[in-house]
């Protein structure tokens, strides 16, 4: 029964993170990645360190290279420190930080 019960769960989390990787307001590869947690024998060690940088890249990318973009658009200094500053503290009051 405890097999089936993380399954389940295992791909409501798959499918919340899969959404998540198009709404916005979702962090879907942190919660994609959680889901292959839940299934680390059929996985394996290599595949799941492979996903966890590669999620981890998905997140600098998705919240550092606007800040540092933004200075290709004519963004002044401080528009770009705020852009910077604003992400970094946005990640400590998830979900609302994202906002």
């Amino acid at each position: 029964m405890e097999g089936y019960a993380l399954a389940v769960l295992g791909f409501v989390l798959l499918a919340v993170g899969l959404i998540g990787c198009v709404v916005p307001m979702i962090p879907g590869p942190v919660i994609a990645f959680a889901a292959l947690w839940l299934f680390p024998s059929y996985v394996g060690g290599t595949r799941l360190a492979l996903a966890g940088g590669a999620v981890a890249l998905a997140m600098i990318v998705d919240y550092v290279l606007p800040a540092l973009f933004s200075r290709k658009f004519k963004c002044s200094k401080l528009g770009v420190a705020g852009c910077f500053i604003g992400t970094i503290a946005g990640l400590f009051f998830l979900p609302l930080g994202i906002v």
